[in-house]
């Protein structure tokens, strides 16, 4: 087994006074992106409801309007946006090549046509403007690309409908597909959806990772774990994997290393050379931090060619043109 070593970044800011952590992502420049929510919101970030004897359900707003600060750092400089108050919970977000950004709640749910939760804002920093629009139940991630369009990816709630349908015709039949039911959209600076994937064409019932590139937009979904690739003009390219359940991955024009699959420890990685349209069989290996093991509750994010992985304390970096 090969053991790569992971590069140390930069150590994790404090969160700013008032504020506690909510997640961690990275922007398309590679910059660290920590969000953080008031104190008094933080127990209703994620909150989840029981129906007894049924099942558990995310409660996909917060029950008020609260202030949420994005703090991007590239391990030296830090800049900060503040958003307006909004309600929705399981936050995602990522930023535009002017410093705008985009936020979005993980999950919402529809009542009617015209009752459903807005879970998407798209927020202009220098003017203050902000754009509410419908992003849809079921989110696994989201990216900006390099023409500042937003891509959303979707898990199997999301593309079948737990959340997010339309009503029932007197048959009994529903009226609307579920925002995600494509599985993966793309949407432009006013939250339009200007791009859906094709089901007929190749289904996913549940994308699992997502890594949104200057040029490209590569995922990776079941069925039947396949990695797939949307250009800058919407035409798609799909390569099969050996890899089963996989939830983080980074990317070049010739090769992919992946994140550990089902019940793999979390310092498990898998290279796989790209081949035209084809993939070679995968060749396993392990991540190493400079000083000690990495941590179960350790964050690992692909971005571009590069993991990046986020221990409470600390940024790590491995690129892949440091592998051999």
């Amino acid at each position: 087994m090969k053991e790569i070593a992971l590069q140390h970044v930069a150590k994790i800011p404090p969160p700013p006074r008032g504020f506690k952590f909510v997640s961690v992502s990275v922007s398309l420049q590679g910059a660290a992106q920590l969000l953080y929510v008031e104190e008094k919101a933080e127990s209703l970030v994620h909150r989840q409801r029981e129906d007894p004897g049924f099942a558990v359900f995310p409660v996909p707003d917060m029950g008020a309007a609260f202030h949420y600060k994005l703090v991007t750092t590239d391990g030296e400089q830090a800049r900060e946006i503040d958003f307006p108050p909004f309600e929705f919970a399981f936050p995602m977000v990522d930023v535009f090549a002017d410093g705008s950004a985009v936020i979005v709640g993980s999950r919402c749910e529809w009542r009617s046509e015209n009752d459903y939760d807005v879970n998407g804002m798209i927020f202009d920093k220098a003017s203050g403007q902000e754009i509410r629009f419908l992003a849809g139940d079921g989110i696994q991630d989201i990216g900006v690309d390099g023409n500042d369009r937003i891509w959303i990816s979707y898990f199997d709630e999301g593309v079948y409908g737990n959340f997010g349908w339309g009503n029932l015709d007197p048959n009994g039949e529903r009226t609307a597909a579920p925002v995600g039911a494509s599985g993966l959209n793309c949407f432009d600076r006013r939250g339009d959806i200007v791009w859906r994937h094709d089901q007929e064409q190749q289904f996913i019932d549940d994308c699992y990772a997502l890594n949104v590139t200057r040029d490209a937009t590569h995922f990776y979904f079941y069925s039947d774990f396949d990695l797939g690739q949307v250009s800058g003009d919407f035409t798609t390219l799909y390569r099969k994997t050996d890899i089963r359940g996989a939830h983080a991955f980074a990317i070049s024009p010739d090769r992919v290393l992946f994140s550990g699959q089902y019940n793999d420890p979390p310092d498990r990685i898998y290279l796989l050379s790209l081949q035209g349209n084809e993939s070679a069989k995968s060749r396993k290996g392990r991540l190493l931090l400079p000083a000690g093991k990495i941590p179960k509750q350790a964050t690992l994010i692909g971005r571009g060619s590069s993991l990046h992985l986020f221990t409470r304390k600390d940024w790590y970096r491995l690129d892949l043109e440091e592998i051999e």
